[in-house]
């Protein structure tokens, strides 16, 4: 029988669940932002959508647009527990094949379910939508196809509160007459290197060759992945798999560009409250720490270093955060700044047996350990490490427009 996967994607997530919260606020034009006029906005409600809104705007721009739209401040706690019960939910309810993409998607196999139900795919995906909306108030849209891709395609073109399907009989009237901006995975950048070269969608795309030098150039190695996905012959299964983020991090941009330096520094410490806040929520820690600042000209610079340990307490993140900082940032002017934990593992692959023979050596402070704990008294926060708890990887710098927070919905 062919896989019957189902992507199942929360529809604008993080407004719905500030609804959840609050039922006031349904059928507002909401928008996820603090208070402030340049903050910008990392999720809007559909009626803001409607009225030319777009996630990434600063509040002062949709106010422009739409006088009386509500800003509500981010709540992560609540986005990654309600998910959490969502996914939980989705598992123990429809299928235990279930792959968790990001906070608010999955994939899931429910090949046996149909089967067993005597069931058609979209019926099945009818029941689910009610159900989650009825028992969690969240609408969701569901992509429904044979492998992973297509579902997620078909997600993209459903939304919101749709269900989609596709095959092989239909692949092409549904994706090929798409921007090539709406391939999923290609990307921004790579969208328009191919508009550049007369790929304008997705059916110019698929009428290309593996030898074309030009998409090689862009691709590379790839580019034989990016040709096979649009195969309707590729059929894909899931299984049970926690996709791990690759990074968690928290950005701040400053309303007032003109700020003391010492103020702008202090919000190192408030972004890594909440990057470790976050990581401990989903129990994970991370070995790379990385720091970034935007720039007068908008563009973001980021410089990173890798530690000898895992980590994901604040204080810990917050001495190689500033230790990065005052290495590469102290003497530049920015209007924006960034703390990233990556490389994540679950803290429960992390624990290591103690020695026994070692736990009086363990309970001993060494001399400069001391040292450094009270000279770090002497500062604001603790601002010094131990340099072998570091370990330094080349020192990349990357320039790039601003991405919003590690979740833009």
């Amino acid at each position: 029988m062919k896989p019957v996967i189902f992507h199942v994607d929360f529809d604008s997530y993080f407004v719905s669940a500030a609804r959840v919260k609050n039922p006031k606020l349904k059928n507002l034009p909401i928008a996820i932002s603090r208070d402030k006029s340049h903050a910008i906005a990392v999720s809007v409600s559909y009626e803001l959508k409607k009225q030319g809104v777009k996630t990434g705007m600063k509040n002062y721009e949709i106010k422009q647009i739409v006088p009386d739209a509500i800003f509500i401040p981010s709540d992560m706690d609540l986005y990654v527990s309600l998910s959490n019960k969502i996914f939980s939910y989705i598992k123990n309810k429809y299928s235990q094949n279930i792959s968790v993409a990001s906070i608010d998607e999955c994939f899931l196999d429910v090949t046996n379910l149909i089967k067993q139900k005597q069931i058609q795919p979209k019926e099945l995906a009818l029941q689910m939508q009610s159900d989650i909306l009825n028992v969690f108030q969240i609408p969701i849209t569901i992509g429904i196809s044979h492998n992973k891709f297509f579902a997620k395609m078909t997600t993209n073109i459903s939304k919101p509160f749709g269900i989609g399907f596709t095959d092989e009989n239909n692949y092409q009237d549904q994706f090929y007459n798409l921007n090539i901006k709406e391939f999923h995975g290609i990307g921004r950048k790579n969208s328009q290197k191919l508009k550049d070269i007369g790929i304008k969608t997705i059916g110019d795309f698929a009428k290309c060759e593996i030898s074309d030098l030009k998409l090689q150039a862009i691709f590379g190695r790839t580019l034989q992945d990016f040709l096979d996905k649009l195969n309707p012959d590729i059929w894909e299964n899931v299984i049970y798999k926690e996709e791990l983020p690759s990074g968690i991090g928290n950005e701040k941009t400053f309303t007032d560009y003109d700020l003391a330096l010492e103020y702008k520094v202090n919000a190192l410490t408030e972004l890594s409250e909440k990057v470790s806040k976050r990581v401990r929520a989903e129990n994970l820690a991370g070995d790379v720490v990385v720091v970034t600042i935007r720039e007068r000209n908008k563009v973001w610079i980021s410089k990173q270093m890798k530690l000898s340990k895992y980590i994901n307490s604040a204080q810990e993140l917050y001495s190689a955060a500033y230790y990065i900082f005052k290495k590469y940032f102290n003497n530049k002017d920015f209007i924006g700044i960034g703390v990233r934990l990556t490389s994540l593992k679950p803290v429960k692959q992390l624990y290591k047996p103690i020695n026994l023979f070692n736990l009086q050596e363990l309970n001993s402070k060494p001399l400069f350990e001391q040292v450094l704990s009270e000279q770090s008294s002497d500062l604001h926060r603790k601002a010094l490490l131990v340099l072998a708890d570091l370990s330094f990887e080349n020192k990349q710098e990357s320039k790039d427009k601003t991405t919003f927070g590690l979740y833009r919905k």
